[in-house]
């Protein structure tokens, strides 16, 4: 009798941060398209405003990341968390390992190896206990993971990474410790990985990515065996295959991403400050003050992604995400006319 020849499978496990989770669809996008079975999971997404978002984005879209602990879990009936901080520091590491490693045992064919964020650190005990590798989803940019690897001097030489130098994560005033532990506890775990994939390309980042080749990679303690850099998840195609078809929303993120690209080519080659702190960072209208006011004074050019101040990470399921660019910035300011700026709520893309 012919056996039955399976796709290969892969479990995919991230984060609920637009900047994690986003990517992570978009990977899970290309391996599909290669005949790839694809498990998807996050530490949970069933936020309203989230799960309506991301509906939203991916309604056309066969790919849900299903949640491996829910809200209900662990947080009183009708009460919703406004922060990614305390949702992240909510369920144990344990528990999380517990869910997935019933998932994956469960799963038939078995998983060829585990896909997951740098702060899903956890997952790595699940992968070793079915000896599977772990490779690492890193989102951010390589010259951030290289700045990860520094915090620990035993992995990169002081004639490269300078002990303490200024501005650097040892410098930093941390003001919440468990969010710091958490942070240091998911890092540690890179050391561990098979492969760490990098949300970059070659021809921008091949210093730092070569870098941590030479000094990170055959150290001991270091089980990594290449740094591969797979980026950009989301390119620009992604963004302009927008249809008469496409939801008004989609056709709205399309024409605010032609108008900055509009005003980007209008501009003098690497003369641009992009300007943002992602979801993780809320910050005062003081700050936005400040901030705007360095802007001005500067006199290049820039492209700001806007939060409004104080805004919460996580917005209530009642709130509008309509923001106004007229809320916290300084009165009377119009960067455009003034210095060339460019300020949006946010940009935006179509997956």
């Amino acid at each position: 009798m012919e056996s039955k020849v399976h796709r290969p499978r892969v479990v995919i496990v991230t984060v609920p941060c637009p900047g994690h989770i986003i990517p992570s669809t978009q990977l899970a996008k290309y391996l599909l398209s290669m005949s790839i079975d694809v498990c998807c999971y996050s530490t949970g997404i069933n936020y309203p405003t989230v799960e309506n978002q991301l509906e939203e984005k991916f309604g056309d879209v066969r790919i849900r990341f299903r949640p491996l602990i829910t809200n209900s879990e662990f947080v009183s009936p009708g009460k919703e968390l406004t922060d990614n901080v305390s949702w992240m520091q909510g369920p144990s590491d344990g528990e999380m390992a517990v869910r997935l490693e019933e998932i994956v045992r469960n799963l038939t064919p078995p998983p060829v190896c585990i896909i997951s964020d740098l702060l899903a650190g956890w997952s790595q005990d699940v992968a070793d206990k079915f000896r599977i590798p772990r490779h690492v989803l890193y989102t951010m940019p390589a010259s951030a993971l290289l700045f990860s690897f520094a915090c620990f001097p035993s992995l990169i030489s002081p004639q490269v990474a300078p002990e303490h130098p200024p501005g650097t994560w040892n410098s930093m005033v941390v003001t919440t410790h468990a969010f710091y532990d958490y942070m240091m506890r998911n890092a540690r775990r890179l050391q561990e990985a098979s492969f760490i994939l990098v949300n970059t390309f070659e021809d921008l980042e091949g210093r730092f990515l070569d870098l941590m080749r030479s000094e990170v990679i055959g150290k001991p303690n270091v089980q990594v065996q290449k740094i591969l850099s797979i980026g950009p998840l989301i390119r620009s195609s992604n963004i302009e295959m927008v249809s008469a078809h496409s939801k008004p929303s989609a056709r709205e993120e399309h024409e605010s991403f032609a108008e900055v690209m509009h005003w980007l080519d209008a501009r003098e080659q690497s003369s641009v400050l992009y300007v943002s702190f992602g979801s993780l960072l809320t910050v005062t209208e003081t700050q936005i003050h400040e901030l705007a006011h360095g802007l001005e004074i500067c006199g290049r050019p820039f492209l700001w992604v806007y939060r409004v101040p104080n805004t919460p990470q996580i917005l209530p399921a009642d709130a509008s995400t309509e923001d106004s660019l007229s809320e916290g910035l300084p009165p009377g300011k119009d960067f455009s006319a003034q210095i060339g700026g460019c300020v949006h709520v946010a940009l935006r893309m179509e997956l």
